[in-house]
């Protein structure tokens, strides 16, 4: 499956729901029901997760520059439900947003279709690369929104454990459901 195939709508829902659904399921498994709880930060499972199918099956099936386009739909739409229109949490959601956008670009070029040994690790480098980015822009926000003099040992301890964990746990999740999506696919499980 490389970009640029000519668009199959069952495999790209395919896709989409395996990749959402492991995001869901790991979120689920951590923090129960909080995860669809909107004024909860945890709710960072459910959008991300849903952020991370719609773009790799956007990348996967119709290419890079709809990604983009998707992720900013996601984006406007995240916005919208989450009612977040305070300048902060603008910035907030695009630094998220844009930096898990590179998490999926990254995994899509760098680890989706590699080969042999290293085919086995490709959820674990998902969960990685995304654990990674989104602690650099946790830091990011923790340091544009509060003084240096004030951020103390535990806020910054709170900030780098949320971001790296939230981060590590969605990447496994979409990187599981993506492979399941792969599976069923290959396998021609849905008759496709």
């Amino acid at each position: 499956m490389e970009s640029g195939q000519s668009f199959n709508f069952k495999r790209f829902i395919i896709t989409f729901a395996c990749g959402f659904a492991g995001s869901l399921a790991v979120g689920l498994l951590v923090y129960q029901g909080h995860i669809f709880r909107i004024t909860e930060n945890r709710f960072i499972y459910t959008s991300l997760g849903f952020a991370g199918a719609i773009v790799f099956s956007v990348m996967l099936y119709r290419g890079i520059k709809d990604s983009i386009l998707a992720m900013f739909a996601v984006y406007l739409l995240n916005l919208v439900v989450c009612k977040s229109f305070f300048i902060s949490y603008i910035i907030r959601d695009i630094a998220v947003f844009g930096s898990f956008w590179l998490c999926i670009y990254l995994y899509y070029n760098w680890l989706y279709n590699s080969t042999g040994k290293y085919k086995d690790l490709r959820t674990l480098g998902l969960g990685i690369i995304s654990a990674i980015i989104l602690f650099i822009t946790g830091l990011f926000l923790l340091f544009i929104n509060v003084p240096l003099e004030k951020i103390s040992i535990d806020t910054f301890y709170m900030v780098s454990v949320f971001y790296l964990m939230a981060g590590f746990l969605i990447g496994l999740g979409l990187g599981l459901g993506f492979d399941l999506s792969e599976y069923l696919i290959n396998k021609n499980i849905f008759g496709i």
